[in-house]
């Protein structure tokens, strides 16, 4: 599910890359055994768990994330 408690269910299969935003609410509903999920961030950030509604000193954090310079999937080949 992705967008929070009111969000889409979303279905994702073999070769999906989902590439999310900071602050975009997701969660596993239901997955195959063999289903993998790999996180990933930019140089210098690390993850924050958050597991309720953001506050607004958290909006702001994520407002002033930097955005990245390549593409998360395809790497230097490619640029936003």
């Amino acid at each position: 599910m992705l967008g929070g408690p009111d969000g889409s269910v979303v279905d994702v299969v073999p070769g999906d890359a989902l590439i999310l935003p900071a602050g975009t609410g997701h969660c596993r509903i239901t997955a195959a055994r063999d289903f993998l999920v790999v996180g990933a961030y930019s140089a210098g950030q690390d993850w924050d768990i958050c597991q309720e509604a953001p506050s607004e000193s958290t909006r702001k954090r994520i407002a002033n994330l930097p955005i990245p310079a390549h593409d998360p999937v395809i790497g230097n080949t490619g640029s936003w």
